[in-house]
């Protein structure tokens, strides 16, 4: 069971980190990306500013993930708190985000979806590698 976490962290993080590096070449591979957002009424200095740290967060999450997905594979325990901590701390963010309603100026709320998809996936990880039976497969490290 705890074999099947890993490889959806694993595919999960894959995913964030193609997303991520996507997002940077996107935004630096086309000279005519700063005329877009001009015509949009936005500051290409700006937002390429923050286009690049969301894409970098998106980049760092996806190695925390892959690393914390070969540890859940090796059934490590360290793994099983650093990804229950990441999956945990986006599902939070993605709630605070969604009902603060921080910073509403061209700011992309998340949807219900986000919501269901990031706090489901929390309570399934939860569920899954706290369970007695699991987590008693995972090795601790000799202190």
């Amino acid at each position: 069971m705890a074999r099947s976490v890993a490889i959806l962290a694993g595919l999960l993080s894959l995913l964030m980190l193609g997303v991520g590096a996507l997002g940077i070449f996107t935004a630096h591979a086309f000279p005519e990306w700063p005329d877009v957002l001009a015509l949009e009424g936005i500051d290409p200095a700006h937002w390429s500013f923050h286009w690049d740290v969301t894409n970098g967060v998106g980049i760092v999450v996806g190695l925390i993930g892959l690393l914390s997905a070969v540890g859940l594979w090796r059934q490590d325990s360290w793994a099983r708190n650093l990804w229950l901590g990441t999956i945990t701390t986006v599902a939070v963010l993605n709630f605070v985000l969604f009902f603060a309603a921080i910073a509403p100026y061209r700011f992309q709320h998340p949807t219900l979806i986000d919501l269901a998809v990031f706090g489901g996936l929390a309570l399934v990880s939860w569920v899954t590698l706290t369970g007695s039976s699991v987590a008693a497969g995972f090795r601790k490290r000799p202190r």
